[in-house]
């Protein structure tokens, strides 16, 4: 499977088709039937991390702890776990992360998916695993949205990115120090905070600044404008306060 081809296209069609009428289903639900679709689609998100790396994609081979702890040092894995926050009722603020920033940086896979999946069929496990993780990670706030339990507000952007700087820099000297410590390599660092991990976009970005971790500084301005347009056309949006 590699970029833009007919089994990329087609995943990317029924994804679309996928999130719009779920989303369409989800706000005509009930608020009981709403509720259990938010709790398995926060399951699906963290078991499908512990599936994939703690277990090998195979339950025959026992628990694989390191691979899951360096795991969580990628973005989109570590987000997955996050999305069980959202279920908490007092903790808007995960809500507002995951809807301003844990689903944008979710989509990306969808269009530039990394060139070490040309490896596999579009139908292989661990292809399948990773893009519905990435699926419900979407669809979940997209869900509460739709739901009227959750709307993106500006007074959180700047508490959004804050976090998401302070992510960054953490797993930078994290996976540095294990690097210099011999634990890890860089090829295996599994974070594209450190290695663009053949992503065409990060790769691009890599190129013009060749330095893990500040090549992503770009992205900063670019993720603070996108998370302005997107509150902005939620501002006369009314909901309920989160609960259940």
């Amino acid at each position: 499977m590699t970029m833009f081809d007919s089994a990329h296209i087609g995943l990317l069609i029924g994804t679309v088709a996928f999130l719009a009428i779920s989303t369409l289903v989800v706000a005509k639900l009930p608020r009981v039937g709403q509720n259990i679709a938010f709790f398995m689609a926060a399951i699906y998100c963290a078991a499908g991390i512990f599936f994939r790396y703690g277990m090998n994609l195979s339950f025959d081979g026992g628990f694989n702890f390191k691979t899951l702890a360096t795991q969580m040092l990628q973005v989109c894995n570590f987000n997955f776990i996050l999305v069980l926050l959202m279920l908490i009722p007092k903790f808007e603020l995960a809500r507002q992360y995951s809807v301003f920033f844990s689903a944008a940086a979710a989509c990306t896979t969808f269009v530039s998916i990394s060139s070490a999946w040309k490896n596999y069929e579009w139908n292989d496990l661990t292809v399948l695993n990773s893009w519905f993780n990435h699926v419900f990670a979407v669809a979940l706030p997209l869900w509460m949205v739709a739901a009227r339990r959750l709307k993106p507000q500006k007074k959180y952007i700047p508490w959004v990115l804050c976090l998401v700087f302070i992510y960054f820099t953490a797993a930078y000297i994290l996976i540095k120090t294990l690097i210099d410590y011999g634990v890890l390599a860089p090829g295996t660092s599994f974070s594209f905070i450190y290695d663009a991990e053949k992503v065409g976009l990060l790769e691009m970005l890599q190129t013009l600044i060749p330095y893990p971790y500040f090549y992503l500084y770009p992205l900063f301005p670019v993720l603070a404008g996108f998370f302005w347009v997107w509150a902005k056309g939620f501002e006369k949006y009314k909901v309920e306060k989160f609960h259940y």
